[in-house]
């Protein structure tokens, strides 16, 4: 892989965590593993800023946000923060600073507890509370105004003296005694628990019905403004929040400190840990004086005067009670130990995915072991090392065979994992089938596991393609199918038939094709028919398609089994969306660059990296001579001054928008 690939490789992977994460309540990749390549990245970038994209994560705050008028422009963006891990990168961030401008001897900060929840933004219009969103892209956030009414300490009304407006700026949590008794009740009513008190406020914070939002048990603890109209007193943050407090807001905790103070503090937070009510996961350290932090300024997504220290991973210790065999959909033998039930940083935890045999032979397991668990970045549970082997089994056995079918198992050359090389697998046609329903691709509603699994034991479906025959009827045969929930089902099934073509791409689980490969592919074949069609050089010729790829994709979608599972599909009167596109546009564009700069009046600048590249364009979030078109929005700065010194052809958003004819 050449250096560009690595780069838009990390760049696409850490996009599709972070829209995961932020938008779906999901975790692809640990929050160590996150910041461990957003690192990687960043330094990737610098040595080839030529690579660098508008819609890296470098460059971005949070994820995107599709637009709808359920979607809030925050006046003032609402940026992320940069971290550290240790106390000798808190020493180079401050010395830093003092490069920055001239720090005196006596510079305060100020020490906050980083808040492990949904960060929101509430606006106050002569004290009544009006508006609420979430973060979204930093620039535009999900409403969820009616929602946030039934957060339980946000006050609807502020006490006087308040600002004719003003946006505070905080973290909604879930505490954890409430998260532990709400998760009681779940399982007590045969419901599957939350995972997390972090995935319980996003998700109930995001609520369509704001009646389920009421009966969760949500908290707000404010640590920043946005956009005020009025005055304040406050010239620090200690001061600001001081201020907040007296108009009855939440705030978090917060202690101005000096340099030496702050490695003490640290390790006293890091310690009280397990004692606090709520779930953090390391420290805020900011710049208290608010004149210092204008004289030091922002970058494009993080302030330079504030910075996250992070935790080190949680761990406890529990016994090994179990290893089975998983089989996923591409029939890899995954081996999970079940673990006696331990509550780890926030999550009971009682199953540990251990990835595969080799990583069981270097720790040396066996059933009976005392083992340490770590959260690594506080989300995937690991098991780290054997703490005592007292009461030690056999050794564990690599299994010869799927535990599911009985077939024999394989092993590629040079992979370390087995698979299940037996198509008709039971338990890999239902991780495919789990897999075609997920959000990512076709997110037909209300088939989860449960239902999957009821429709395969009772023969209603052989494979994916089976979904699209099904009758009413026959679903109301089904104990607990309820008349609503059939029909729920009925018309969830029956808008998958025309969804995008790239969800079916990516829906049908072609090895190494993931959402970006499954877009790049929707953009350049009309329908499924004529990408079975491409040859290998057609699929060569994309961009970020290599060899391996384009040998997957054709051997995939020309097999046998294959063939007659789409027949099946096209059976069912199911017709995926191509994406609109104009061939003579696309053959315009291919290879031009487009630069993005300032405020765009309509455009997120995802959106509109988005829209050129569907036209068949390049996009970059750095001017140069190869630059083709510069299109700026208001406080357009440096990129539009080397623009014009370049003489570059520069655009309004108007223009750009008649110029691919999206307008």
């Amino acid at each position: 892989m050449n250096h560009a690939d690595h780069i838009h490789q990390l760049q696409q992977l850490l996009i599709r965590a972070s829209d995961a994460y932020y938008n779906k309540n999901q975790t692809l990749i640990t929050d160590a593993e996150y910041d461990k390549l957003f690192r990687e990245l960043e330094e990737l970038e610098a040595k080839s800023p030529e690579h660098i994209s508008a819609d890296s994560p470098t460059q971005t705050v949070g994820a995107p946000v599709h637009r709808s008028e359920q979607n809030i422009e925050h006046k003032k963006p609402m940026m992320s923060l940069s971290n550290i891990q240790t106390w000798e990168e808190c020493e180079e961030w401050i010395e830093g600073l003092g490069r920055l401008t001239e720090l005196p001897p006596s510079t305060e900060y100020v020490f906050e507890e980083k808040f492990d929840g949904m960060a929101i933004e509430v606006v106050y219009e002569e004290g009544q509370l009006k508006q609420a969103s979430t973060r979204g892209d930093g620039v535009m956030g999900e409403d969820v105004t009616a929602n946030a009414f039934f957060i339980r300490n946000l006050p609807h009304q502020l006490k006087t003296p308040f600002p004719k407006r003003i946006d505070v700026r905080g973290e909604v949590i879930v505490p954890l005694k409430d998260f532990a008794k709400l998760n009681k009740k779940r399982l007590a009513d045969e419901e599957a628990p939350f995972a997390n008190p972090r995935n319980l406020a996003a998700g109930s914070l995001k609520q369509n019905d704001p009646r389920i939002t009421a009966k969760r048990p949500l908290e707000v603890f404010f640590y920043d403004l946005g956009y005020v109209e009025g005055e304040l007193e406050a010239h620090n943050e200690a001061q600001l929040l001081e201020e907040l407090s007296r108009m009855g807001l939440p705030v978090s905790n917060c202690t101005p400190c000096q340099q030496e103070d702050l490695s003490t503090m640290y390790d006293a937070l890091l310690a009280q840990r397990k004692d606090l009510p709520y779930d953090i996961d390391g420290t805020v350290i900011k710049v208290n004086d608010f004149a210092l932090r204008h004289e030091m300024g922002s970058r494009s997504r993080t302030p330079r005067w504030a910075i996250a220290w992070k935790f080190p991973a949680a761990q406890e210790s529990t016994v090994l009670e179990d290893i089975e065999i998983q089989v996923g959909r591409s029939g890899a033998l995954t081996p999970v130990a079940h673990v006696k039930e331990v509550y780890v940083s926030g999550v009971m935890v009682s199953r540990v995915t251990l990835h595969n045999a080799d990583e069981i032979d270097r720790l040396n397991l066996r059933i009976g072991d005392t083992v340490i668990i770590e959260r690594r970045g506080d989300v995937i549970p690991k098991i780290v090392e054997v703490q005592s082997a007292a009461n030690r089994g056999k050794p564990w056995q690599r299994p010869s065979h799927c535990p599911i079918c009985q077939t024999e198992a394989l092993q590629k050359e040079g992979q370390v994992l087995l698979y299940c090389p037996n198509l008709s697998c039971p338990s890999r046609i239902e991780s495919q089938i789990q897999h075609f329903a997920s959000r990512n691709c076709l997110d037909i509603e209300g088939l989860g596991e449960k239902w999957i699994k009821i429709f395969l034991d009772n023969d209603y479906i052989k494979d994916a393609s089976d979904l699209f025959h099904l009758k009413r009827e026959a679903l109301l045969e089904l104990p607990r199918m309820a008349e609503i929930s059939a029909d729920n089902l009925m018309e969830a099934i029956n808008k998958a038939r025309s969804k995008d073509l790239w969800r079916w791409i990516n829906a049908l689980g072609i090895p190494q094709v993931g959402e970006s490969t499954s877009r790049t592919l929707a953009n350049h074949f009309q329908s499924i028919e004529d990408l079975s069609c491409a040859s290998e050089e057609q699929l060569l010729a994309l961009p970020d398609i290599g060899k391996e790829v384009a040998q997957s994709i054709r051997n995939f979608l020309n097999s046998e089994a294959q063939k007659k599972k789409w027949k099946n599909f096209v059976q069912g009167q199911v017709n995926p969306k191509a994406p609109e596109k104009s061939k003579e546009i696309s053959r315009e564009f291919v290879g031009k660059t487009f630069v993005f700069t300032g405020t765009l009046p309509t455009l997120g600048r995802q959106e509109a990296a988005s829209l050129a590249r569907e036209v068949g364009a390049k996009v970059s979030s750095s001017v140069s001579k190869k630059t083709d078109y510069v299109v700026t929005g208001e406080d357009a700065g440096s990129k539009l001054r080397k623009a014009e010194s370049l003489e570059l052809k520069i655009i309004s958003e108007e223009d750009f928008l008649k110029l691919i004819k999206k307008k």
